[in-house]
């Protein structure tokens, strides 16, 4: 057998503006390669948060059988991490191009006030609501991607001063209140509703990671979009349009937190002007925890599923055995910052 082969490669950290081009950004370093992983290992990889996930059921179901481990708990948590799922969905659109969106939290709060607002104090019918609500917010993400090509203003402050502004808006707007008046009885009985013994608002999510992840890996766009993010320079080069497909990225993003920002009105039968920002750490640490599985150090639409619902399903558990309830913040920023690290890690990994 032939010794482990070993070489020095250098990785690029100007492969993009923001510094930011995927899990595979890792600084200027030396990788050593050594031994390859065995197919033991790499399936340790992929799989190891499904594993973490599957344990920790089986620990809450032994527990507490008799509030987690029933069909009720299990079409609550699903109903209820439904509009995060889709959201996270929303965010791994420019992660994948190599930027950040930190004002997604803002626009699903934008999407729902239009909605619940156009439909409850314009008197809108309720597709032309929805539309509305959908359009408002993927204009929000092409204001976001044309500040990053055309002004070239680094992504993270771009789309953390357009939270801001949004914020500021919708409090501008509402006055703090919550919109509840003139919502359709339809859109709450769908938010609440089952189809098949399955919450109606999760055949919206299975329909939008569908989506995307036909998008993402079967489209020129993805392929593109994550050849962008891998290096920007090297991109444009071999003849692909970064700014156009960066825009475009930014877009999508937005017209998936708009179609969040509807399933929260349907979900609550209301539309609360601070109910969508308060999602922005959640929606951050899914989309990082996603890439830390099924593919391992990249951003993908299956691993943010699971890590939504990994999330989701872990802190039900703890609350319903009775841990306090700022523990789903210190979860969230847990997950966060471990998701990063591992997400690094993995991508190094790849690089050798």
């Amino acid at each position: 057998m032939s010794n482990p082969i070993s070489s020095e490669t250098p990785v690029d950290t100007n492969q993009h503006p923001d510094g930011l081009t995927s899990p595979a950004t890792v600084g200027r370093r030396t990788v050593r390669v050594g031994v390859l992983p065995t197919p033991v290992v790499g399936s340790l990889e992929k799989y190891a948060l499904v594993g973490v996930f599957v344990l920790c059921v089986a620990v809450f179901s032994a527990t507490v059988p008799e509030t987690f481990f029933t069909m009720t708990n299990a079409r609550n948590i699903a109903a209820n991490q439904a509009v995060l799922a889709v959201a996270g969905l929303a965010a791994i659109v420019p992660l994948i191009g190599g930027h950040f969106d930190l004002s997604l939290g803002a626009s699903i709060g934008v999407s729902a006030i239009v909605a619940g607002a156009t439909v409850g104090n314009l008197g809108f019918p309720a597709p032309l609501a929805i539309v509305t609500a959908i359009v408002a917010s993927c204009v929000i993400g092409v204001v976001n991607g044309l500040l990053v090509t055309r002004l070239r203003v680094n992504s993270l402050i771009a789309t953390l001063g357009m939270s801001s502004v949004l914020a500021g808006g919708l409090a501008w707007y509402t006055k703090g209140t919550t919109i509840s008046d003139g919502i359709p009885d339809q859109w709450q009985q769908f938010g609440t509703g089952q189809w098949l013994g399955i919450p109606c608002l999760l055949y919206l999510v299975a329909a939008a990671g569908a989506i995307l992840w036909y998008l993402m890996a079967r489209t020129p766009f993805g392929r593109q979009l994550e050849a962008v993010g891998s290096n920007a320079k090297a991109a444009a080069l071999v003849g692909i349009n970064v700014q156009r497909l960066t825009v475009a990225s930014f877009a999508l993003a937005g017209a998936l937190a708009g179609v969040a920002g509807v399933m929260q009105v349907f979900r609550a039968a209301s539309a609360s002007p601070t109910a969508g920002p308060a999602l922005l750490l959640p929606i951050v640490s899914a989309a990082f925890l996603g890439a830390t599985t099924i593919r391992p150090g990249k951003y993908n639409v299956l691993g943010t599923l699971v890590a939504v619902y990994f999330i989701g399903t872990t802190v039900s558990g703890l609350a319903l055995s009775g841990v306090a309830f700022y523990v789903e913040q210190i979860f969230n920023g847990a997950a966060l910052v471990l998701g990063v690290a591992l997400s690094r890690a993995f991508a190094r990994h790849q690089q050798v």
